[in-house]
């Protein structure tokens, strides 16, 4: 079979790509609302993309009344996100938080997530997310015909469970990845865990 993605709508292409790009690494995005409170939002068209400055990348749409989302509007104004990568124990309360709300409510409370502080940031992170990211603005891009929004981030600094770190035998700081057990998004509506790891020879 092959797609001719110029005879396919938009939402036809976004289907067959969510399928085919698989697995994706999920960006939960905490940011605060200019009512105070925290909005949390998953975006799966999400990834490192540059380590000289560090950047992470999401990528996300508008509302259906055209209205920048809360992840867009929020780090817009204040500058600043945490970013969170989701152990796969937790893919309820991803999904939860993906759905719409209004602006006055919080994903936080509506997915019952505990918060803590983020040593010398501003935003707190979510107490239960192995690994999170402080995070600030470093670029916004819009592009496409239905407009999404690249949102560039900077890392500033990162936690990661001190239950999945371990010396490698070049005595660096390696992550458990299998310990770590991160959630990501495959298509239609389905999430998976890691599984087993690979090793090459080289």
């Amino acid at each position: 079979m092959q797609l001719d993605f110029s005879k396919l709508s938009s939402p036809q292409a976004y289907f067959a790509m969510t399928q085919m790009i698989v697995p994706r690494p999920i960006a939960w995005v905490l940011s605060e609302h200019e009512t105070g409170g925290y909005n949390l939002a998953p975006y799966s068209f999400f990834n490192a993309i540059c380590s000289a400055p560090p950047l992470l990348m999401y990528s996300a749409g508008k509302r259906k009344s055209g209205e920048k989302k809360d992840s867009v509007a929020n780090v817009e104004r204040t500058q600043k996100a945490v970013i969170h990568i989701a152990s796969a124990d937790l893919v309820q309360q991803v999904q939860d938080s993906a759905q719409p709300i209004p602006p006055d409510q919080s994903e936080v409370d509506l997915c019952k997530l505990e918060l803590t502080d983020f040593d010398g940031f501003s935003l707190p992170r979510v107490a239960a997310c192995p690994v999170a990211f402080a995070c600030e603005l470093y670029k916004l891009d819009t592009i496409g015909e239905q407009p999404q929004t690249l949102v560039y981030m900077q890392i500033i600094q990162a936690y990661i469970n001190d239950k999945l770190m371990y010396k490698d035998d070049k005595q660096r700081n390696k992550v458990n990845s299998l310990a770590l057990n991160p959630l990501a998004r495959l298509g239609a509506g389905e999430f998976a865990s890691l599984g087993e790891i690979i090793m090459p020879e080289v």
